[in-house]
């Protein structure tokens, strides 16, 4: 398959694609763009429970009443302004009667929370909220809290129980957890191989659909500016797909290469960039396979979306066509944002050997847990079997559509290109 014009076609499509300011530009812009992005993460997860809100917080007891008064007063957001509470003691059954002109001070959006604690949920801490929003996590874990604190102070009051005793009560338990690898050392993990899981993750979406997206726009403009048939004159559409395919991937795997170079360097030569207790552990036999991988990845998507583009000579039918390519990306994307939270989940499992998923998936996983050897060797079969399979289906459809012009292909002239010989 390999020759001298293949490598013609691979020399033309490398020297096209990095020697040209948007892969200088991409490749510096997008880790600037990815911090940014979590800087944003972090900025929003740290403000978000910031917005301004009234609560108005009614009760059965008066003591529950002054002591919620009490616990509230210490907090910041309450200090700032940023919630303004409001307390009322009702008697026992007068909820139900006021409640609908809590309501209609709700949907004035002159109040923005009502919480009802009734004598009984005293008891059971099951609280009523009332609210426009369906959820709002930050605000319920913030009054959360110290209404748990207050409720578990009233239960334990006048027992012979000390302060002591009810902080300790109080906090929930705390765990420190310890990785044991396959050597059965004892590794201790934390928020780095999390971050180091979400980068791959990350790095590997964007990159595969990126290259895709310039793979398919590459075949369009050559076929609808009529190079491709000056192109087809001196070598055959194989060879022609090939040198761009490989070409392509090839240009992909540098710049995936240069993006995790100061991962690397970071890690290998313990710089010391990030805190104390972020710990990183990363050994380059994940490395190579990453690389590898991500070849093969590269090689099958980009492959997928030349023959979309050599289907198509007006742009706007081709991305329509291609929006299929991106859903194949974007599954195994979500799935591991998924198996991030348990990376033992067999949805993750399973994916990570199946076709096209394991690409994103298995890098994911070899982050957080040790996976089996078998799974590698599983995941890259698979690959091998794919890939070949694409090729093949991709060779078909290259050929004959590189040549048709004018014309937007139906579901029957495709099938009717795949079973050409």
């Amino acid at each position: 398959m390999f020759n001298f014009r293949v490598l013609s076609i691979l020399k033309r499509e490398l020297k096209a694609r990095i020697a040209t300011k948007s892969f200088i530009i991409s490749t510096l812009v997008m880790p600037l763009i990815f911090i940014v992005m979590i800087a944003i993460q972090i900025v929003i997860s740290e403000y978000s429970g910031d917005s301004k809100a009234t609560v108005r917080i009614v009760t059965e007891n008066q003591e529950v009443t002054d002591r919620l008064r009490a616990g509230f007063a210490e907090k910041e957001y309450v200090k700032d302004s940023t919630y303004t509470m409001e307390y009322s003691t009702i008697s026992n059954g007068e909820f139900d009667k006021q409640l609908p002109k809590l309501k209609d001070r709700i949907v004035d959006e002159k109040l923005d929370v009502v919480v009802f604690i009734s004598d009984s949920a005293v008891a059971s801490k099951n609280l009523e909220l009332y609210s426009r929003n369906t959820k709002n996590i930050s605000l319920e874990r913030r009054l959360g809290r110290v209404i748990n604190t207050v409720l578990i102070d009233l239960h334990f009051q006048g027992k012979d129980i000390s302060p002591d005793d009810l902080n300790y009560a109080r906090h929930n338990v705390d765990f420190n957890s310890l990785k044991v690898t396959k050597d059965k050392a004892i590794e201790e993990n934390n928020e780095g191989q999390l971050a180091l899981a979400y980068i791959f993750n990350f790095l590997l979406y964007i990159s595969l659909l990126m290259m895709a997206s310039l793979t398919l726009q590459s075949v369009i403009e050559e076929k609808a500016n009529r190079i491709v048939e000056v192109i087809l004159s001196s070598v055959n559409s194989t060879e022609l797909m090939v040198g761009k395919i490989v070409g392509a991937s090839l240009t992909g795997l540098l710049q995936m290469a240069i993006w995790l170079s100061p991962i690397i360097i970071i890690i290998f030569f313990s710089l010391p960039v990030l805190p104390a207790d972020i710990v990183v552990t990363l050994d380059w036999s994940q490395i190579a396979y990453f690389m590898f991988n991500f070849l093969i990845g590269l090689l099958i998507f980009t492959a997928m979306a030349g023959s979309v583009g050599s289907m198509y000579d007006n742009p706007q039918d081709a991305q329509q066509a291609f929006g299929p390519i991106v859903m194949i990306i974007v599954v195994p994307f979500l799935i591991s944002m998924v198996i991030l939270q348990n990376p033992t989940n067999p949805i993750g499992v399973i994916a990570s050997m199946l076709p096209i998923t394991n690409i994103i998936v298995l890098p994911v996983r070899m982050t957080m847990v040790d996976v089996p050897i078998w799974n590698y060797l599983v995941a890259v079969a698979v690959n091998f079997v794919t890939l070949y399979g694409i090729y093949v289906l991709a060779g078909k459809i290259y050929r004959i559509g590189l040549l048709q012009v004018g014309k937007k292909p139906k579901i029957k002239d495709i099938i009717k290109w795949l079973k050409t010989n």
